[in-house]
């Protein structure tokens, strides 16, 4: 993303601030292509900008994209219809088409002109024709925020009809005709939780920065509060001088009971050898079947990083009657199967890393139990990494 951002602006990676996030996925061409919005700008810029707010008492938290708010608010408010949300932003004009709450494409012109209605018409007819032909979907709704009083009472009637759907002016919040210099920031005055999953152009420095001025006011405070307890320390152990000959009594006495109480911790400690004979019982029962414990252990090393293991079971088929061909005996080799069922999860962001790893970890497995059987589920590997196996083990028993 770094050099595609630097691409972007026009200028070197090291001079470049950028900020992205997924959108989701989406057909396009016929095709699915994964879809995000990629914002840079200048470091210096950013750089200049935390300062001059610094300097009068404010800290910069997030550098926000105009266009990725555009699409926050429209992926929120749009629905599922295809249509254009119309955004006025004192001398800009936002046309943002979105389809099925997935992000189309962005238009934007100056309303200073004279013959602005005009033109406002017949960008609307042009932005219609384009999502027509590049998404193959007719527009079926507009809707419009932030809009001045005359488009309301004059424009969106005429909308409506040369484009025969429905034309939804969205109520201003009340902050706009306070402060109509914030532009598109009043629609952060309708939601303030648009702000969370927008992405921010705040450079690495920047926020390592004011890390470590988090930190360093949280180690004088760490200071302050062990000197507070060290005062308390001294003063704890002050008191605690003037009664230490009372606890050496009270030790003294206790001494004594606990001689008396000797004769009945013989009976304890029969009890923990009894518990022991019981232990290495268990280990005896254990050793006789080898097999469930050589396999679990064999398999745990094949697991690799990025894949953790939620659940495993083991099952045994129900015991057949051994077959006896001609010559064999009856201390002859059998053959015992079981099945290891698990749910794991594959510990990866990316969808295409997800697949790599569970696709090279099912060739080991494969190599390590060549048996025919093997089940596989991944019907949500791609989408949240969980997947399913059912790998068949055998061994011979006498």
């Amino acid at each position: 993303m770094a050099r595609e951002a630097a691409e972007l602006l026009g200028a070197a990676p090291e001079d470049t601030a950028f900020g992205w996030r997924l959108l989701g996925r989406a057909e396009e061409d016929g095709a699915p292509k994964q879809r995000y919005v990629l914002a840079a700008c200048h470091r210096q810029e950013i750089q200049h900008l935390a300062g001059s707010i610094r300097g009068v008492g404010l800290e910069v938290t997030e550098v926000l994209s105009a266009l990725d708010l555009l699409v926050e608010y429209g992926t929120r408010s749009m629905g599922s219809k295809p249509g254009l949300l119309v955004v006025f932003d004192q001398e800009l004009v936002h046309l943002v088409f979105f389809s099925e709450s997935m992000y189309g494409f962005h238009r934007v012109f100056k309303a200073d002109q004279e013959s602005f209605k005009e033109e406002l018409l017949q960008e609307f007819q042009r932005s219609a024709y384009y999502a027509k032909q590049r998404y193959k979907t007719a527009v079926e709704q507009i809707r419009v925020a932030l809009a001045p009083p005359w488009f309301v009472q004059e424009t969106a009637s005429v909308l409506e009809s040369l484009m025969q759907v429905p034309c939804v002016p969205v109520p201003p919040p009340r902050s706009l005709e306070e402060w109509p210099e914030l532009g598109l920031l009043n629609l952060l005055a309708q939601d303030s939780s648009l702000a969370k999953p927008l992405l921010s152009m705040i450079p690495p420095e920047v926020r390592r920065r004011r890390h470590l001025r988090r930190i360093a006011a949280l180690s004088l405070s760490v200071e302050i509060l062990l000197i507070g307890l060290m005062g308390v320390a001294i003063t704890i152990l002050q008191t605690a001088n003037q009664t230490d000959r009372e606890i050496l009594l009270g030790y003294a006495r206790s001494l004594q009971v606990m001689q008396n109480n000797l004769g009945t911790r013989k009976g304890d400690l029969q009890e923990m050898e009894r518990l022991r004979e019981a232990v290495l019982t268990a280990k005896k029962i254990l050793s006789s079947r080898p097999e469930l414990h050589l396999r679990l252990e064999e398999f745990s090393y094949l697991v690799p990083e990025g894949i953790r293991l939620e659940s495993i079971k083991w099952t045994e088929p129900l015991e057949e009657p051994r077959r006896q061909t001609v010559g064999s005996s009856p201390g002859s080799v059998g053959e015992k199967k079981g099945l290891l069922q698990m749910d794991g999860i594959v510990q990866a962001r990316e969808p295409e890393v997800r697949y790599k790893t569970f696709s090279q970890w099912l060739e080991i497995l494969k190599e390590a139990f060549p048996a025919k059987g093997l089940e596989v589920q991944t019907g949500e590997l791609l989408q949240r990494g969980k997947f399913s196996l059912a790998v068949p083990l055998s061994w011979e028993t006498p």
